[in-house]
């Protein structure tokens, strides 16, 4: 789809967030319109089907509050069983503000008030939330006079708005220093709660990212954080979400982006995190990690050039099953957005991205700006013989005391290549097969003809790192569509 503006604000939109619900995605914003007239900052939402159409063209007003409370910030969006819940923070003074949230129905308009979770010490929190079916957990920094004794507290908003533990908030992490971003996902079970934090470091600056699985109510048992990353300068900015077999956290680590996965058990699946940008950039960045169920996709922004006006969204997907990141792809390039992406999915393979970006005359402001990326997970193969690159043949992805991988009568495979449905052959532009990759799988006799879907995955699946990059190939149904910038 193409770029779809948010609503005809005429003033800045900025710092968007996005979630999808059961039948449309929300996106809310720190909208400027009302500036002018002395409210403030406010915040917005408008809803989009699943094709990307705005349905609410002038959006949703969530915010009250006067100019008194005029700086909006932190916004965050999750869904439950009732529709959705947007959290931020106002800023009451130069000390404290208010954690604020509302509930947005399906339907749009919402039937309840906005509502104030905590006070915080902090006019510049930034609360991230995430949702069960019936509570959701949202936290933030609470920062100390002295920094050693910062913390991240919490509180869990049930379906009807009523706040637990009530008149306070959960400590969930305490003695810092603590960096002020954090990031929740949920996986069915546990919460997780992943942060930036310098507690006991080896030197300035040096910090390591933990998490810290919560339950779904105040008086769930206390499980302890643990490290998931190791001691590193200019770590920071952690996002986390649940692909539907782990949690995959990304970070920055000076100017590149890290990721590694976190079975629901709180074991770190991947000794060495995974470098999920290509290249250093001098742009202060800010990782963003979707999930679709079955995969994930890691967002970030960087302006690759010196002295450029123009920054890029990129994107990196990795299947639930694959234990190495696919290849990043540049998903959106515009003048002087956002140091951020937003998104979220709605089904396997579909990612929603927001982001930010300057438009010129007549606006002559930030507007919020949507494109739409689909993957294909697997790529149908045409009849073609075992050959490709480095003299894969017969014998590919052979070990001692294994069997070779024998095409299969009805569809032999194309090592190092794949098709487009119902076309010829087409290049993938990653790395060829790699023979200990491929004999992982042991090969089986031929299945019968009704077992055929069956046994296509049992000999696709060694090659799933392959799919995992396949954004922007040119196959149908596998692009990203945007506008021209």
């Amino acid at each position: 789809m193409g770029a779809t503006r948010s609503g005809p604000a005429h003033l800045s939109q900025t710092e968007s967030a996005l979630a999808w619900g059961t039948s449309s995605y929300l996106a809310a914003w720190v909208d400027a319109r009302h500036d002018i007239h002395g409210e403030g900052l406010q915040v917005y939402a408008t809803r989009l089907n699943a094709s990307g159409e705005v349905l609410d063209s002038t959006g949703i007003r969530l915010s009250t509050g006067s100019a008194a409370a005029r700086f909006p910030q932190g916004i965050s969006i999750a869904a439950d069983s009732t529709g959705f819940l947007v959290t931020w923070t106002e800023a009451l003074s130069s000390t404290t503000g208010n954690i604020m949230a509302r509930r947005v129905p399906p339907f749009g308009a919402p039937v309840k008030p906005e509502f104030r979770i905590q006070m915080s010490g902090a006019p510049t929190a930034r609360p991230q939330l995430a949702c069960a079916t019936k509570t959701c957990l949202v936290a933030w920094h609470s920062p100390d006079s002295d920094p050693s004794w910062d913390a991240l507290v919490g509180n869990y908003v049930e379906t009807n708005n009523v706040v637990l533990p009530e008149g306070a908030s959960s400590r969930l992490v305490g003695r810092g220093p603590l960096e002020q971003d954090l990031a929740v996902s949920f996986d069915g079970t546990h919460f997780l709660v992943v942060l930036s934090t310098s507690f006991n470091s080896p030197g300035k600056n040096i910090r390591r990212v933990y998490a810290k699985p919560k339950g779904t109510s105040p008086d769930a048992p206390y499980i302890d954080p643990f490290p998931i990353s190791g001691w590193a300068p200019g770590l920071r900015t952690p996002s986390v979400a649940f692909d539907g077999t782990n949690h995959v956290v990304a970070w920055m680590e000076g100017s590149q982006v890290r990721a590694t996965r976190v079975s629901p058990d709180g074991v770190v699946l991947d000794t060495s995190p995974w470098e999920v940008s290509p290249v250093e950039s001098s742009l202060e960045q800010r990782p963003t990690v979707v999930s679709d169920g079955s995969s994930s996709l890691v967002l970030w922004a960087s302006r690759p050039f010196e002295s450029s006006a123009r920054n890029r969204i990129h994107g990196a997907r990795t299947m639930a099953f694959d234990s190495t990141p696919g290849a990043p792809q540049v998903l959106a390039s515009a003048p002087w957005s956002d140091t951020f992406a937003a998104g979220t999915s709605m089904k396997p393979g579909q990612f929603l991205v927001g982001y930010s970006r300057f438009e010129g005359p007549p606006h002559g402001a930030h507007r919020l700006f949507t494109r739409k990326a689909r993957y294909n997970s697997a790529p149908r193969l045409n009849p073609a013989s075992c050959v490709g690159p480095e003299g894969f043949g017969p014998t590919c992805g052979t070990s001692p005391g294994r069997r070779p991988l024998t095409p299969l009568p009805w569809q032999k495979l194309a090592c190092g290549r794949a098709a487009r449905p119902g076309g010829e052959p087409g290049t993938l532009d990653v790395a060829p097969c790699h023979p200990s990759r491929l004999s992982q799988r042991t090969a089986t006799a031929a299945p019968p003809w009704t077992s055929r879907l069956e046994a296509l995955t049992h000999y696709l699946r060694p090659w799933s790192s392959l799919w995992s990059r396949s954004i922007l190939q040119g196959w149908p149904e596998s692009v990203a569509s945007y506008p021209e910038d």
